[in-house]
């Protein structure tokens, strides 16, 4: 799999932990595995480390597509952070797309920027707290 993802159930954030090669089959295997769980109710927010990740722009209209086929309603509010500068740029494409579809997303460069964003207090909720130092 190309993400992993708990729940942080203090925070009521899904984290998903991006690393590697991203295809679209192996992140929407993830995906399902996430959404099979359960674990995230109507306020629960995501965050998305997908730092160090090289994602190719091939795979933004294949996750969309797959996404609102699959997921149609999971509307919930994304925070990504990210630090390759291909990735930023696709990360940010996405979130442009996602607006349309009316999901709240947001690319930042630090968890911290994140957290806030998400409506999540950044002094409680850091990256220790995720899981991601």
């Amino acid at each position: 799999m190309c993400f992993d993802s708990h729940h942080v159930q203090d925070h009521d954030v899904v984290v998903q932990r991006w690393r590697g090669t991203v295809t679209v089959d192996a992140a929407l295997k993830a995906k399902r595995a996430e959404m099979a769980r359960a674990e995230h109710g109507p306020d629960t927010v995501w965050l998305a480390d997908v730092r160090g990740v090289e994602v190719g722009v091939d795979f933004l209209p294949g996750w969309t597509e797959a996404v609102i086929r699959e997921f149609p309603d999971h509307l919930h509010r994304l925070a990504i952070v990210v630090d390759v500068p291909k990735t930023t740029a696709i990360s940010m494409m996405l979130a442009k797309e996602n607006e349309s579809r009316s999901k709240q997303t947001g690319v930042f460069s630090t968890v911290e920027s994140a957290v806030e964003w998400l409506g999540r207090d950044p002094e409680q909720c850091g990256a220790e707290a995720l899981g991601l130092s």
